[in-house]
């Protein structure tokens, strides 16, 4: 109760190097892996490997995930990209 099942790929490749295909491809196919193996929820979002997006693999995340997050810090102001949502440690200094 309470907790976010996210998917993060089966592979953990950089989505930057890879085709459209193949990113659609690590981002379905961990979501159905997840969605197989916890039926009681379902996977609703997604991590970037690396923290690493682009253009074009953001483009692809909103098939598959209601939201996706990188590892850049700070705050994002409106309107809201909630597939480059930001998110940082508490050891990050920015």
């Amino acid at each position: 109760m309470g907790h976010e099942i996210a998917s993060h790929t089966m592979t953990h490749p950089d989505l930057t190097t890879l085709s459209l295909t193949q990113v659609q491809d690590k981002m379905q196919g961990a979501k159905a892996a997840i969605d197989a193996q916890i039926p009681s929820q379902k996977c609703l979002t997604f991590a970037y490997p690396y923290g690493s997006l682009n253009y074009d693999v953001e483009s692809i995340a909103p098939i598959t995930y209601i939201a996706a997050r990188g590892i850049r810090c700070g705050l994002k102001s409106e309107p809201f990209d909630f597939y480059d949502v930001r998110a940082c440690s508490i050891d990050d200094e920015e």
